[in-house]
């Protein structure tokens, strides 16, 4: 009952008449999505069509060019954007941003690149889905949890949750007598998509909460990702996402010395030009957004009923 409620409001939410004025009234904002994997026959192919046929798409080196000064975006500009650098975006959303001529941008962690070395919610997901649990405080997470158990860790000190993500790793391997291995990008991939035309972004080492860090390891984690990125794809980066979204004044410092351009955040808002470069907006997507819900979002409605409620109820949205 409630998923045919979602489904019904999503339907009259990303209708035509619905978005076509909040489209208008927002037209000189730029809406940055922000996915993660695509998966073969998700809804990522009718995402991009909808931008090429009622937007315009654009590449990073427009925005920083707005954004610092330069040319303007045209009207209702999206910018399309990957976290984290998952081998099925190459597989799968490449192709179809190549179809669209639709720019992009992947934000990456080297610490994984050129290896199966997952990344720590992966291995988190493992343990629970063989059995494992995991106690903080009164609470017991099993498997059915597994969203809220992540949520809780990424809220956790950032030594203590590397502590509980390396004990369900080696529970792992005391299970199954080897550890939990996952595909990761390589770096001829990565070479792939910049001849492709796609830009490739800092996304820390290993993938943090940088504001769960100490000063000096938010500083590791950034240096180590630039200098890689500078050593191993020719150029040093200028865009940085940070990873879920916490922004951290001593990262940004960071940025600010290293001469990044663009910083982006993860809150679900549109994005301005005259909005600081380092902490710029971005809307939550993902290939399993449904069309009529992606309409809704990239329209600028979505984001807006969700900013309304997140006033209206601060503790039940700290949980998404």
């Amino acid at each position: 009952m409630v998923d045919r409620v979602i489904r019904l409001a999503d339907r009259a939410l990303g209708s035509g008449p619905v978005t076509a004025l909040p489209r208008r009234a927002s037209r000189r904002q730029l809406r940055v999505l922000a996915y993660h994997g695509v998966e073969r026959d998700s809804f990522f192919p009718r995402h991009m069509r909808h931008i090429r046929e009622r937007y315009h798409p654009v590449g990073a080196a427009a925005v920083i060019d707005a954004l610092h000064g330069g040319d303007p975006l045209p009207d209702a500009a999206v910018w399309v954007t990957f976290d984290d650098g998952e081998p099925s975006v190459i597989e799968n959303a490449l192709p179809v941003t190549t179809e669209y001529q639709i720019p992009a941008t992947v934000f990456i962690c080297p610490g994984v690149v050129d290896s199966h070395q997952p990344l720590w919610w992966d291995t988190v997901a493992a343990a629970l889905d063989l059995g494992e649990t995991v106690r903080l405080g009164e609470r017991q997470y099993r498997a059915t949890e597994l969203g809220s158990l992540k949520r809780r860790l990424k809220t956790l000190d950032d030594t203590r949750r590397r502590e509980i993500v390396a004990g369900l790793a080696a529970s792992i391997v005391d299970r199954n007598g080897a550890p939990f291995q996952r595909r990761q990008v390589t770096s001829t991939e990565l070479r792939l998509l910049i001849d492709s035309g796609w830009q490739i972004g800092n996304h820390t080492w290993d993938h943090p909460c940088l504001d769960r860090c100490e000063p000096s390891v938010q500083l590791d984690q950034v240096e180590s990702a630039h200098e890689w990125m500078r050593a191993n794809i020719g150029v040093p980066p200028v865009l940085f996402a940070y990873p879920n979204g916490n922004h951290s004044e001593r990262a940004e410092a960071a940025l600010v010395d290293l001469g990044y351009q663009i910083g982006v955040l993860f809150d679900h808002h549109l994005a301005t030009v005259t909005s600081d470069p380092l902490r710029i907006s971005r809307l939550r997507v993902n290939d399993t957004t449904t069309p009529e819900r992606f309409a809704a979002i990239v329209s600028g409605v979505h984001p807006a009923l969700h900013s309304a409620r997140s006033r209206l109820s601060p503790a039940e949205q700290a949980e998404e």
